[in-house]
């Protein structure tokens, strides 16, 4: 039988709070996204913060309206998506056909979660999007864990790095 799927990123670390968040949310289909994001990533990005933001937008009722294209600006960033999702053991089945049916026609093989999303979102799936504020750190390189370890000792806490061991 089939059961629930969390995807989580690899190179991330989450906190039992969010991971309590999308293992108790009753959608379909949901996925994490950091609000408070535009701090962390002009610290981690300095002047080039914008290369590694993708779009991120939601309706009043925080369900996605867009999702995984490339940012050219921060105004309608509404969040960032984190990489850490979930789809219900009953919505399971709706998406593989969709992934099935979809595969050659936009070679799905070769794209990313975040443009799956999107085209799921285009195809009128509703994905819950579950914010948070902090209790996340992404780790591209080595230079990202010196980064958030510098930051930590001047005392500008964006995280507690204790509460992820």
């Amino acid at each position: 039988t089939a059961e629930d799927i969390v995807i989580s990123y690899g190179d991330i670390i989450y906190n039992k709070k969010i991971a309590n968040k999308i293992l108790n949310c009753k959608n379909s289909l949901s996925t994490i996204f950091l609000k408070s994001f535009l701090k962390l990533w002009k610290l981690r990005f300095k002047k080039n913060y914008l290369q590694d933001l993708e779009t991120f937008e939601i309706d009043k009722n925080c369900f996605i309206k867009n999702i995984g294209n490339k940012a050219k600006n921060t105004l309608n960033l509404q969040g960032q998506y984190v990489g850490i999702s979930k789809i219900k053991k009953n919505f399971l089945s709706k998406i593989f056909k969709f992934y099935k049916v979809n595969l050659i026609k936009y070679n799905l093989n070769n794209k990313d979660i975040t443009f799956f999303f999107n085209l799921l979102v285009n195809n009128k799936f509703k994905i819950k999007g579950l914010p948070v504020l902090n209790g996340w750190l992404e780790f591209d390189t080595f230079e990202d864990w010196k980064v958030y370890e510098k930051y930590n000792l001047k005392k500008k806490k964006i995280f507690d790095i204790d509460e992820f061991f």
